[in-house]
């Protein structure tokens, strides 16, 4: 359950493309309210954020993976998973979800996931308190059709919910409805080369269709969306001159978000994912390398 978060004089991106400034109001896990000039009481709420008109808001991000196959991405499609235990793939999925909400993804999708990782990635999910979608044929859901509770853990079904051909492989353009990350790195490699080529409000459209996929919001900062948040603080000496000609620019030079919000929580500050212990990534990915 998240706390009351004020977070006040910045620009916030609206469905409409606009960047409106004012404040956003998050009232535990939904946008409360949200407007020009916040209302006394709100600076009461337990954590308060001011940027002095230099920061943007713009909703969280969701996109698709293979937690399992964190390690290799981007590296190499040879691998065996065999040669390592549950624990270290456990490992391996934590890792991902490191990155993940370092980056901004606040609704991780679950696809082409080994069936029986599937549950360890559920099991990571839940002591990390983040919710995760499981995108998957039919097949899948006979399997985990039970576990999906519409609360953390969510369901997207391939060519019922979705048509196939528009989930978009290591690319973000228009007309994808989800994207998945098979061998790129970072979701923000990717932002950086589609805002090059498309208009920001289609990019963003894109990397919060999920959400609008599975009826749990628009993707914008509106009033009762879901409090998944990303802040872009734009006080910095190298994003500072950005926000005053061009805000979406600080997405196009591929920066991470400064605060991200899941539900409520707080869980990335200036860099530092709280929910996941750097050492235990490193402690994960050094098992990698010692036994590939």
């Amino acid at each position: 359950m998240g706390v009351r978060i004020l977070i006040d004089k910045v620009y916030y991106v609206r469905e409409n493309g606009v960047f409106e400034e004012g404040f956003v109001y998050i009232d535990e896990n939904t946008i409360g309210d949200l407007g020009r000039e916040p209302p006394v009481e709100y600076s009461l709420s337990e954590l308060h954020y001011t940027f002095d008109k230099k920061a943007i808001v713009i909703h969280g991000y969701s996109v698709a993976l293979t937690p399992s196959l964190y390690p290799f991405r981007g590296i190499t499609d040879k691998y065996d998973l065999s040669v390592f235990s549950k624990e270290e793939i456990k490992g391996f999925i934590k890792a991902a979800f490191y990155e993940l909400l370092a980056n901004g993804i606040t609704l991780p999708v679950i696809y082409n996931e080994n069936m029986e990782y599937i549950q360890l990635a559920i099991d990571v999910a839940k002591t990390l308190s983040i919710p995760i979608a499981i995108m998957g044929d039919e097949n899948l859901f006979n399997s985990y059709g039970n576990i999906i509770n519409n609360k953390s853990i969510y369901g997207i079904k391939v060519d019922s919910d979705l048509p196939r051909e528009r989930i978009c492989y290591d690319e973000i353009s228009p007309h994808c409805s989800i994207v998945y990350l098979k061998n790129t790195v970072n979701v923000n490699a990717l932002l950086s080369h589609a805002l090059r080529k498309y208009g920001f409000v289609d990019i963003i459209k894109v990397l919060t269709s999920p959400y609008r996929i599975l009826g749990l919001d628009n993707g914008f900062i509106e009033k009762n969306a879901r409090a998944h948040i990303t802040i872009y603080d734009a006080r910095k000496p190298l994003k500072a001159p950005l926000l005053k000609h061009a805000p979406q620019t600080i997405l196009a030079r591929g920066y991470l978000p400064d605060v991200v919000i899941v539900d409520g929580d707080i869980v990335v500050e200036q860099g530092l994912v709280y929910v996941v212990n750097e050492v235990e990534v490193a402690r994960a990915l050094d098992v990698v390398y010692n036994k590939w």
